[in-house]
């Protein structure tokens, strides 16, 4: 399994606005100064300002006041950003200090990766808003895709989850897993209660629902061939749970009406309150035990190459810091 530590922060939110690019207009210039530096790894102020306006787009309006300094948020999401593009810069210095180079394709491959994803408009706009160019943002990928390669090269071979580590965490939650009674139910929706009857009716002269449900269902489930997977009730609108916790296994539903049309709905399968099989969660169980023991190996790496480099802090610029 791969470690993924790089900060929520830049790698997921430039996953979600970023795409393929040659983007025909640039982001005016950004003069840039220096805010800290580690080794030979330099912070500049452009870099902590484009992460701090990231951040700012996960919290609601007036949140953050743009443009003025002081504010209790910022000071804090300020600090917390400063701290991880620091310890990146740990990483960065350590692995130059060890000889420890990143393969080109492997920066290639994580570029391609995310440009792949949008379009170029989309792109072009997103660093124009935040005031970026189109290289520097270039630079600052190829810097995550390092910082990722690093610390799996580090850490990976140190964090190990066995099978037997999951079963005895099962086992010792148990109550974590306590699942209500749950069904897993195809639909069918449509606009009118004439198609509906004629839906039904084919229905209950054998034809697959599935197929039915695909080429007629008005609902974004209908790709899925309706399925609607297991849910407990409470999730969906009333009327759902009324009908389809009564039907028995492989039963077509009579047509019933909700706020978003007429459904049909078939049972396909029923599990009983309780707690959830093993094999069910064993999946949930080993992704939390072995982040788990990724951040404890990780906290105590980085506890032993901080006194191997000297930090220095431009403090003036931190003080001086607005979006």
């Amino acid at each position: 399994m791969k470690i993924q530590i790089k900060s929520i922060l830049f790698l997921c939110l430039v996953i979600l606005f970023v795409g393929c690019l040659t983007p025909q207009k640039k982001a005016p210039p950004v003069f840039s100064r220096l805010v800290a530096q580690v080794g030979d790894v330099k912070i500049k102020e452009d870099e902590l300002r484009f992460r701090m306006r990231l951040e700012m787009e996960k919290y609601p309006d007036r949140y953050f006041l743009e443009g003025q300094k002081g504010s209790t948020h910022e000071k804090k999401i300020l600090q917390q950003i400063l701290d991880q593009l620091i310890e990146d810069a740990l990483i960065l210095a350590y692995a130059s200090r060890q000889g420890l180079h990143v393969p080109a394709e492997v920066i290639d491959e994580h570029l391609n990766k995310v440009q792949g994803r949008w379009n170029p408009k989309a792109f072009e706009n997103f660093l124009i808003d935040r005031k970026i160019s189109y290289s520097r943002w270039q630079e600052l990928m190829m810097h995550d895709a390092k910082v990722n390669y690093i610390l799996n090269s580090v850490l990976d071979d140190q964090i190990q989850v066995t099978l037997e580590d999951v079963k005895k965490y099962y086992y010792r939650h148990n109550r974590e897993f306590y699942s209500p009674e749950r069904v897993r139910v195809r639909q069918i929706v449509t606009d009118s209660l004439e198609k509906a009857q004629e839906l039904h009716n084919r229905l209950l002269k054998g034809e697959n629902f599935a197929k039915l449900a695909i080429n007629h269902s008005q609902s974004p489930d209908r790709l899925r061939g309706g399925d609607l997977g297991y849910f407990s009730k409470g999730t969906f609108p009333k009327v759902f749970d009324e009908i389809c916790f009564d039907l028995k296994k492989g039963q077509v539903s009579q047509i019933v009406k909700s706020d978003y049309g007429y459904h049909i709905f078939k049972l396909l399968s029923k599990k009983p309150k309780g707690v959830q099989p093993l094999k069910e969660v064993a999946a949930k169980i080993q992704q939390k035990l072995f982040e788990e023991s990724l951040a404890k190996a990780y906290k105590k790496w980085m506890t032993q190459i901080k006194p191997l480099f000297e930090v220095k802090m431009n403090q003036e610029v931190v003080e001086d810091f607005v979006l």
